[in-house]
């Protein structure tokens, strides 16, 4: 596999992950998370020549915006999840005075 097939892979597994985590489709996320990482450590130990510098350098551009579009989503659900905790602890809290 050539080093902008595995870029080009990475992307795509991205963007898999943005339309599952979009979609909250947290375990199919999840499952895709282990082989995304997988691909992105192995951009680490790519060998290019000049020759395709600028074209891996666009492709790992888009990467880091997708990667960047990616946390937010996952930001945004964590804290929404945080509030419904919250949320959901001070209904507890209020039942367990209400039983006292």
């Amino acid at each position: 596999m050539s080093d902008t097939d595995i870029i080009n892979q990475t992307i795509q597994l991205t963007l898999q992950s943005i339309a599952f985590a979009e979609q909250a489709e947290w375990e199919q996320l999840q499952q895709n998370e282990a082989t995304r990482q997988a691909m992105i450590t192995s951009l680490n130990n790519l060998d290019f020549d000049d020759n395709d510098a600028g074209s891996m350098r666009h492709q790992i551009t888009q990467l880091i915006d997708l990667n960047e579009t990616l946390s937010a989503l996952c930001v945004a659900e964590r804290d929404k999840m945080a509030v419904e905790i919250k949320h959901i602890n001070k209904g507890k809290k209020a039942t367990s005075a209400y039983m006292k």
